[in-house]
């Protein structure tokens, strides 16, 4: 099974993980199974140094919104 993922991005390891689960569920033994990871990099204009925490980053590109406080 092959598929590409970027390492550093929480939503691929999410899925992944929702793969796992997946295989499990229709039993399929996992020990069969040849995964075939292939680098994907999602953002190219990340640094090998960010300045910016996830979360800083997600809210900036306004895919999350920070909670309202009162």
């Amino acid at each position: 099974m092959s598929f590409w993922m970027d390492y550093a991005s929480p939503f691929c390891y999410i899925a992944f993980h929702k793969l796992t689960e997946a295989v499990k569920a229709v039993g399929i033994d996992q020990n069969k199974l040849d995964y075939n990871f292939r680098a994907f990099q999602i953002d190219p204009t990340a640094t090998e140094n960010p300045t910016q925490t996830r979360g800083e980053k997600l809210m900036k590109k306004r895919w999350f919104k920070p909670k309202a406080t009162s």
